[in-house]
């Protein structure tokens, strides 16, 4: 079995991965910077924009013990970006309110806060959750941002700004259900790795 690194809304090559199953999230793994564990990429009026969680340093490098630093108030930001480039997609509204309900709890752990948006993603395109490991499985398959995944083939869908931009892949998921609701699930089915 496969084990994977968590993600702060996750790239959609990463729900495709957890849709095909025999995957664990790895929570006994070291925090890697720089990795989708705390970032991740919408496409907003100026292009692609990333949007990232800064956690404090304490010294902790266990991915369960770092934490989120609320004392930057990047979540308004975040939200404001969300809001930004997705009140114009057809779904927004419809998940908006239990996206920002998640997002307004000041979750503590980095870990927590990845768990509770992957989970509520997950049940929207109707994905089982995946088991977390007991003990480190290693090594984690990581989809990174900086690396392109040349093995995920991902058919274009509708986003708000692919008249100015064309299609952009491999963005967070919420840009795939914000713009398709409901045929996220099918869409995922034909992306495949």
């Amino acid at each position: 079995m496969n084990t994977l690194a968590i993600a702060y809304f996750p790239p959609i090559s990463y729900i495709s991965l957890l849709a095909k199953g025999d995957v664990l999230l790895e929570c006994c793994e070291n925090y890697q910077k720089q990795s989708w564990r705390n970032r991740c990429h919408i496409l907003a009026a100026g292009g692609v924009e990333a949007l990232q969680v800064p956690v404090v340093h304490d010294g902790s490098k266990l991915i369960t013990d770092i934490k989120v630093d609320w004392s930057k108030g990047f979540m308004r930001r975040h939200q404001r970006a969300i809001d930004s480039a997705y009140m114009n997609s057809a779904y927004f509204e419809h998940y908006r309110d239990g996206l920002y309900y998640i997002l307004d709890s000041r979750i503590e752990s980095l870990w927590e806060l990845d768990m509770r948006i992957l989970d509520y993603f997950l049940n929207i395109l109707e994905i089982p959750s995946p088991g977390i490991t007991s003990s480190f499985q290693g090594p984690v398959m990581d989809i990174h941002p900086k690396h392109e995944d040349k093995f995920y083939v991902q058919k274009n869908y509708f986003q708000v700004f692919s008249e100015k931009y064309g299609f952009t892949p491999n963005l967070s998921v919420m840009d795939l259900v914000f713009n398709e609701g409901p045929d996220s699930s099918m869409y995922l089915g034909a992306s495949i790795y």
